[in-house]
């Protein structure tokens, strides 16, 4: 009798329920190469993802004309590229910090004041598996940190100077909703 129908997943030894990393359902040798992902290459398969599937929703979007199309398709490229490029450039300059900061362990101690932070950190930088790990884990964290700030000060103006020149030049506009003068 069968508990739950994880139980032969569980049991099946090619499958590591709890493994070493945390818990893991599918095959390490399928996708192990995800675990060494960061998170700018992170942003940058959503941005890749993001700028396949989004543009023919937006084309093919019955419920508007065929201007208005085009106008939708042309800004969500433009957004969806220069958001993709910000983003993944954020994420990496906080990763090369992360490195930077890894280099001198001593200083980045200095920076932690909580005592057990510091003994994990120890023991981190003590481990060379770890090491790369958290140093995409930290430069991650601080590139979505400054996300939100590169988000008002470079992404939106970037992408609206953007939208503005390739409307010009593809002579596309968006339709403006008319006033009732009543």
């Amino acid at each position: 009798m069968h508990l739950s129908p994880l139980e032969t997943q569980v049991n099946n030894k090619d499958v590591r329920f709890c493994g070493k990393d945390g818990t893991r359902f599918i095959q390490d040798k399928h996708f192990s190469w995800m675990n060494d992902m960061n998170g700018a290459e992170q942003r940058a398969i959503m941005g890749a993802t993001a700028l396949v599937l989004q543009p023919p929703i937006d084309y093919f979007n019955p419920r508007t004309d065929e201007k208005t199309r085009k106008f939708s398709v042309m800004k969500t490229v433009v957004k969806t590229l220069v958001g993709t490029g910000v983003g993944v450039a954020v994420r990496y300059a906080g990763i090369r910090y992360a490195k930077y900061l890894m280099k001198k362990p001593e200083k980045l101690k200095s920076m932690v004041k909580d005592i057990e932070v510091k003994k994990q950190l120890t023991k981190i930088m003590n481990d060379k598996n770890k090491t790369k790990t958290f140093i995409n884990q930290l430069g991650t964290l601080m590139g979505v940190v400054a996300v939100f700030i590169s988000n008002f000060t470079i992404d939106m103006p970037l992408a609206k100077f953007a939208i503005e020149k390739t409307s010009l030049k593809y002579n596309l506009s968006a339709d403006k909703p008319k006033e009732d003068k009543k």
